[in-house]
């Protein structure tokens, strides 16, 4: 894996051989420290604090939700738009997951992602 690192708050990994594959962003919060959740506390309440994995690949995609909803985990209702489609899971410890799929790489500037380089 390579990474490149932007203003020391992002972090992009992507594997040095196929540099249109899989891609991590990491990014981490530095300017402020975060507040006790209250009681009625929602995800979008202090921003956005989760993981997402994607796949080009609808089956795998789908076999993935089916696999984290038949382990418990409470899957949200999916947004599908065209052949794009994404979904957020809590895990046992209350964290969000998002799960997606992009299978037509052309598509990909439409939900917000921009090639690198």
């Amino acid at each position: 894996m390579e990474a490149a690192a932007t203003a020391g708050e992002s972090c992009v990994l992507v594997p040095q051989d196929d540099p249109h594959g899989c891609a991590v962003e990491l990014v981490q919060y530095t300017t402020r420290a975060a507040l006790p959740e209250p009681a009625n506390h929602r995800l979008c309440d202090q921003g956005i604090l989760n993981i997402a994995f994607g796949s080009r690949t609808v089956a795998d995609y789908k076999a993935v939700v089916a696999q984290v909803s038949a382990g418990g985990y409470q899957v949200h209702d999916e947004l599908a738009i065209g052949p794009a489609a994404a979904c957020y899971l809590l895990d046992d410890q209350g964290f969000s997951v998002e799960l997606l799929t992009i299978p037509d790489p052309a598509i990909e500037r439409d939900f917000g992602f921009a090639p690198l380089g």
